[in-house]
C-alpha cells in the first residue's frame, strides 16, 4: 500500500492512522478513498507524509445486532473503505505530501493538536494528563481503557467528547472577556453597542475552536447552535428561542443528512428543545399571574 497520512490518533500502545490511498499492489478494482489502520510501537513521523507499507485490512464490519450501531454506515459517509493494521515499519518518502488545500489543512491542524495534547499530557502526567488533553484537544487516544471504564461507571464519559459544554464555555468566556475589556473604555462603551462586538469575537473564537477540535459530529452540532445564538444577538432577536434551534438543525441536516438517524443528534436536539420550551413557557405563566 502507498498512501498519505492525514491524521494520527496517539494511543498508549501505538497510533491509529487515517490514510488516503494512492495505490494498492495486486488490487485492480476501485480503491477506497481512506483506510484506517493501527500501528504498534513508536511512530517516527507526523500527519502529512507519503508512506509505503504492508497492511492487513478488512471491510468495515456489519451490524452486531439488529438496531445496534452501524459501523459500516458511519464508515461509508466518512469515505473509509477498510480497517486493519500495519505490518512492520512503514517506509516514508516525503515529510509533508501536498494533495489539496483541504487535505493539507487537516493534516496541519492534526499535527498541532497532537503537539498540544502530548505537551499537556506530559506536563500534568499519568491519566490526569491524558484526560486533560482530551478535554482541550479532543484527542482521547491516550486515555487508558481502565480510566474510560471509570468514567462510564461514573456517568461522565460524555465530558471527554468535545460538544456543547466545551463550546459554551469557550464562547462564553471569549464573549465575557471581550465585553469586559471594552466597557472599561468609557468612550467606546457609551457610544457603541459593544455587545455586538463581543458577539462577533465570540463567533470567531467558536469557529477557530471547532476547527481545532477536529469538527466531529457532536462538535459541529454545538458549533452551529452557538453561532445561531450569537447571530441572534447581532440582529437583535431573542437568543434562546426555538427558531435558533431549528436553524442550527437545518444547517446540520443540509451538511450531514446521515446524522438525522443518529441517537446523538436526536437526543441532543430533543433535550435542548425541551429546555427552550420550558424557558419560553415559565415567563409567560408568571406574567399571567401578575
Amino acid at each position: 500500500m502507498t498512501g498519505v497520512v492525514q491524521t494520527i490518533d496517539i494511543k498508549a500502545d501505538g497510533s491509529r492512522l487515517l490514510i488516503k490511498l494512492l495505490s494498492f499492489e495486486g488490487y485492480d478494482r476501485a480503491l477506497p478513498v481512506f483506510i484506517r489502520v493501527t500501528m504498534s510501537g513508536l511512530r517516527q513521523f507526523e500527519a502529512g507524509p507519503k508512506i509505503k507499507a504492508n497492511v492487513r485490512i478488512l471491510p468495515p464490519p456489519d451490524l452486531v445486532r439488529p438496531g445496534g450501531y452501524d459501523f459500516a454506515l458511519d464508515a461509508y459517509f466518512k469515505k473509509i473503505g477498510a480497517f486493519g493494521s500495519l505490518l512492520g515499519e512503514p517506509e516514508t518518502f516525503t515529510k509533508n505530501e501536498t494533495l489539496s488545500f483541504r487535505f493539507d489543512s487537516v493534516a496541519m491542524i492534526d499535527r498541532f493538536r497532537n503537539h498540544l495534547a502530548t505537551r499537556i499530557a506530559n506536563a500534568i502526567g499519568e491519566q490526569a494528563g491524558a484526560v486533560s488533553a482530551a478535554l482541550i484537544t479532543g484527542k482521547r487516544g491516550m486515555i487508558s481503557e481502565e480510566t474510560n471504564e471509570y468514567l462510564r461507571l461514573a456517568g461522565i464519559y460524555h465530558v471527554v467528547s468535545i460538544s456543547g459544554l466545551h463550546m459554551v464555555l469557550v464562547a462564553g468566556m471569549i464573549f465575557f472577556l471581550i465585553r469586559l475589556f471594552i466597557v472599561l473604555i468609557p468612550g467606546l462603551a457609551l457610544r457603541f453597542n459593544v455587545k455586538i462586538w463581543a458577539a462577533i469575537g465570540a463567533m470567531c473564537g467558536t469557529i477557530a475552536y471547532d476547527i481545532f477540535a477536529g469538527t466531529k459530529v457532536a462538535t459541529e452540532r454545538s458549533f452551529f447552535m452557538t453561532l445561531a445564538l450569537f447571530g441572534a444577538i447581532l440582529v437583535g432577536r431573542t437568543v434562546l428561542s426555538m427558531r435558533n434551534l431549528v436553524v442550527a438543525a437545518f444547517i446540520i441536516i443540509a451538511m450531514d443528512p446521515e446524522n438525522l438517524l443518529g441517537p446523538s443528534f436526536q437526543m441532543s436536539f430533543a433535550a435542548v428543545a425541551a429546555l427552550i420550551a420550558a424557558y419560553e413557557r415559565v415567563p409567560h405563566q408568571t406574567m399571567q399571574k401578575d
